[in-house]
């Protein structure tokens, strides 16, 4: 039947899918934009039947042949009556979608033309029609886009900006395969009163654009609806096929909506390319009659859509869905995805919240946490997530031996999890092995080379050791991966002075304050700063800050002890050393400032205490 059919066809104008995409490529170099029109055939690989095979499905149930789904088959009687009394209602005798079916079963086909799929549509759920809409979510919902979904969400956002799909599909195919392989998100006009929206040419974010409606906005099913486009649809159609250039892929022209305004309108229609699978055979006569009257219409031969999107996507961005590169890509969003989830947790966890209600249910939450994760640990079935959120809450604790034991579990299960080698590289710089830090933020960052919080990291311990201008290096590239890092300002700052660039420290601390006004260290730092160059007033504002956002802040009244101190203010200055030892009594530095402001208050018997109370802590912390 295919054969027949293009010797009847010109075959210059039928194109291989390589020339295709040549031709495409080519165009989009020189300034071309194409839109995409995809019928139900592009869902098919998906696992969502296209229409012709819901009609053969259909009409078994509608003759009594069989059930469909869970619904036992019609009576044959009631359905040929039921056509009766629609006839006037109905595109086609129904004697005719018979007969057609008939032959379909006689020759072992399961499919029907597309033409009466609404017609059948109509009776197979005459009566209550929203049982059809609940019949095709039940088949669309758990649908994911197939592999040529992947070419056609990175078509949709490449520099080219062809980014307008138009189908009369229902399903969300494309709208999901951007957000999973591209992470953007699309306009999607889901009803023709949205349609205008298509006139703003600004918009460059990727348009799907539902003629028949969206899968949960109504949708158009009947033959009522589609026998003509709804709202400003025709109006807006005629402007985009003066903008843009067709590809068709999957669609058989059953409606008598888009196929009508295709055929009526072709002279707005420059061009147009008409995907087609090559073992069904080139489509109907209109269609056939479409192409061959356009000077530039060509069908384009292709074992489906997968096919069709595989060559272009080879051809014009292998290294985007190539199986490794799309392997690295999912696995790092998946990755992220559960790392913001368990950092989500673990703020709620950890939140000072004032709410006895919110704490109440954090501490049932982390019962059940835990009681789950003991049930999964005497299955052996416990994860590297458990352990890294087992690492965390012992670094949390200060138990950082504890610690790196679990984020070296979960590397042992996971040698692929960046954040586990993040995790050992936090507990060795906080035990004082920043070698053995740096060593596991290499790993981290081997791993996934955009990791912030391993660049931040790293830059810790290189400030750590004194390789300053390393440190910047990591400060620098982790800002430009998160321009509003807060901890990658401070700790840049910090090392800007450590250099004695107190400027820039300032610049880092002021970025990290506007970022987060509440962010306690970023003021205490900003203090130290101005302290170091003299400005007393802002250095005290910055202290006096930190310590109403953290009242038990004792580095804050230790250093704002020593402003006062250094400005001849020594009252002050003792009140604010004497908070921070009722704070934490057991800080040596604490007594000893304390102790030299005495002295200069010419109080020496309290500064000889202090001093021996000083003396003592040294020799028991060296013990």
């Amino acid at each position: 039947m295919a054969e027949t059919k293009e010797k009847e066809f010109p075959r210059k104008r039928i194109l291989s899918a390589g020339k295709f995409t040549e031709i495409y490529k080519e165009g989009c170099i020189n300034g071309q934009r194409y839109c995409f029109i995809l019928g139900s055939g592009a869902s098919v690989e998906s696992g969502i039947p296209m229409g012709g095979t819901l009609e053969y499905r259909w009409m078994n149930c509608l003759m009594g042949e069989e059930s469909d789904r869970e619904t036992p088959a019609k009576d044959r009687g009631e359905t040929l009556e039921c056509a009766e009394n629609l006839s006037d209602e109905l595109q086609y005798d129904f004697n005719e979608v018979v007969e057609e079916w008939k032959k379909a079963r006689k020759a072992g086909r399961n499919t029907l033309p597309s033409e009466y799929y609404f017609d059948i549509y109509k009776l197979r759920f005459y009566g209550d029609e929203l049982n059809g809409d609940r019949y095709l979510e039940n088949i669309m919902e758990s649908a994911e886009p197939s592999f040529g979904y992947h070419t056609l969400a990175q078509l949709l956002t490449d520099e080219y900006n062809n980014n307008l799909v138009i189908t009369t599909n229902f399903d969300s195919l494309a709208e999901d395969a951007l957000f999973l392989y591209t992470g953007k998100k699309p306009l999607i006009i889901n009803h023709e009163f949205e349609a205008g929206f298509i006139r703003d040419q600004s918009i460059r974010r990727p348009i799907i654009a539902k003629l028949h409606r969206g899968l949960f906005f109504k949708p158009f099913n009947n033959p009522a609806d589609t026998t003509g486009l709804s709202g400003d649809w025709e109006d807006i159609l005629r402007q985009i096929f003066y903008r843009y250039i067709p590809v068709v892929i999957g669609y058989g022209g059953g409606d008598r909506s888009f196929m009508e305004f295709l055929l009526r309108e072709q002279n707005l229609i420059p061009k147009i390319y008409w995907c087609y699978v090559n073992r069904y055979g080139l489509p109907d006569e209109r269609i056939r009659d479409l192409i061959r009257k356009k000077n530039e219409g060509f069908f384009v031969r292709t074992d489906g859509f997968d096919h069709i999107m595989l060559t272009m996507g080879g051809k014009m961005f292998f290294s985007k869905i190539s199986t490794n590169a799309t392997e690295t890509y999912l696995r790092k969003r998946t990755e992220e995805r559960i790392s913001r989830y368990n950092e989500q947790y673990q703020k709620l966890s950890e939140a000072k919240a004032d709410s006895k209600e919110l704490k109440s249910e954090v501490k049932e939450f982390s019962k059940n946490e835990e009681k789950d994760r003991e049930e999964r640990k005497k299955n052996t079935s416990l994860t590297e997530w458990d352990y890294i959120r087992e690492g965390n809450a012992c670094f949390n604790n200060k138990e950082y031996e504890k610690a790196l034991e679990a984020y070296k579990r979960a590397a042992g299960i996971n040698s692929s999890q960046a954040g586990a080698y993040l995790g050992c590289g936090n507990a060795h710089q906080r035990m004082g092995e920043y070698e053995k830090a740096l060593e596991a933020y290499a790993k981290a960052l081997e791993l996934d080379p955009e990791h912030v919080n391993a660049y931040n990291g790293r830059g810790n311990a290189y400030k750590a050791l004194g390789e300053y201008e390393k440190a910047v290096s990591d400060y620098d590239r982790a800002l430009e991966l998160d321009p509003e890092s807060v901890y990658v300002y401070n700790g840049r700052g910090n090392t800007y002075q450590a250099l004695g660039e107190y400027e820039k420290a300032v610049s880092d601390y002021d970025k990290a304050i506007g970022l987060d006004p509440e962010y306690v260290i970023g003021y205490y730092n900003r203090g130290n700063a101005y302290q170091a160059v003299g400005k007393y007033e802002e250095a005290l504002a910055d202290y006096s800050k930190a310590l109403e956002l953290d009242p038990k802040y004792e580095y804050a009244y230790n250093n704002r002890g020593n402003t006062y101190d250094s400005m001849g203010d020594y009252e002050k200055a003792i009140a604010d050393y004497t908070q921070a030892i009722q704070i934490n009594p057991g800080e040596a530095l604490y007594y000893q400032n304390r102790a030299k402001t005495y002295r200069k208050l010419g109080d020496a018997e309290k500064a000889e205490a202090d001093e021996q109370k000083a003396k003592e802590i040294k020799e028991l912390e060296q013990k």
